[in-house]
Formats: C-alpha cells, sequence, structure tokens
C-alpha cells in the first residue's frame, strides 16, 4: 500500500501495510493507495513534523538482506555490516547529528566513513532510519533527496540553526 504525506516541502511517500514500513521517499512511489492501512505511520508522522515526537513508534527489523520498519518491535540482528550501519544510525538520538566517521567507529569500522555515506544514499526508510542526522566533519555531507531536505529535517529538530 502507498501513501503520500504532505509536509511544508512537498509530499513524502510511505510503502507498506498495517504492520510494516519498507519504503519512504519524497519522490513518488508506485503501488495501490492505502485505505487505513498506514495510518499508524502517518499519525506518527504528523506529530514528528508538529514537534510532539522524537523517535517513532516500532522498530527496525532485518529480513535476509532486507530492512523493515515493523509497528511491533522485535529482537533483529544485521546480518550485513551494510545493517549494522543502518542499526547504529537508527540509534542517533533526535536534535543531534554524528559524522560519518562516527558511525563507522560505532560499527567497528573506522576509516569507512565512505561506506556509511554509500548506506544513507540507499536507505529505504529515511526519517525512520535518521540519515539526515550523519553529517560530514566539515560539510553537512550530501542527502539523496537533496541537500534542502536534510537542512529543513536538521533545523526542525533543532541541530542546526
Amino acid at each position: 500500500m502507498i501513501a503520500a504525506f504532505e509536509t511544508a516541502r512537498g509530499p513524502l511517500w510511505i510503502s507498506g501495510s498495517t504492520d510494516t514500513v519498507d519504503g519512504i521517499s519524497w519522490d513518488p512511489l508506485d503501488g495501490m493507495k492505502h485505505h487505513g492501512e498506514l495510518d499508524w505511520m502517518l499519525n506518527a508522522l504528523d506529530s514528528y513534523f508538529l514537534g510532539k515526537l522524537s523517535r517513532f513508534p516500532g522498530g527496525l527489523l532485518f529480513m535476509g538482506i532486507g530492512t523493515l520498519w515493523v509497528r511491533t518491535p522485535q529482537i533483529s540482528r544485521p546480518f550485513v555490516s551494510s545493517q549494522q550501519i543502518l542499526s547504529a544510525i537508527e540509534q542517533i538520538p533526535y536534535g543531534t547529528t554524528k559524522t560519518y566517521s562516527d558511525v563507522a567507529s560505532t560499527v567497528g569500522k573506522p576509516g569507512a566513513a565512505r561506506a556509511v555515506g554509500a548506506v544513507c544514499r540507499s536507505n529505504p526508510i529515511p526519517i525512520l532510519i535518521p540519515c539526515h542526522r550523519v553529517v560530514g566533519q566539515r560539510s553537512l555531507g550530501g542527502y539523496t533527496p537533496g541537500i534542502h531536505l536534510k537542512e529543513f529535517l536538521l533545523k526542525h529538530e533543532g541541530s542546526l540553526e
């Protein structure tokens, strides 16, 4: 199922079901329109963008090489290093940032900052896995949907003036 959520920077597209989110994009996603199945996440996104929510309900679930956000958290271990990186990024608190190098060190791979950047670029569920909170040492770094959206999210969370 697909839903569009209106933000101050345009629609945010969500794909999933009553129990999972498997995709979030600032670009339109294809699929059948939801009929209430994604309300649990749409309500959470509404609270987040109103400044009333700093942690989304649910949690990460790794299924093989796939990454999902599930409504009911489950114990899940990363299978591959990219999932370890996504898991570390998911732990960055609201209103704070970490550098690509910090995240690389967190997963035991100091010097793998570029790998962290590559994982951020392929993040299937941005905002839920807040890759916008990962910055360069001397700049904001990149953000696949556009640096203006990264700035918007960081300002919204209070970690960027």
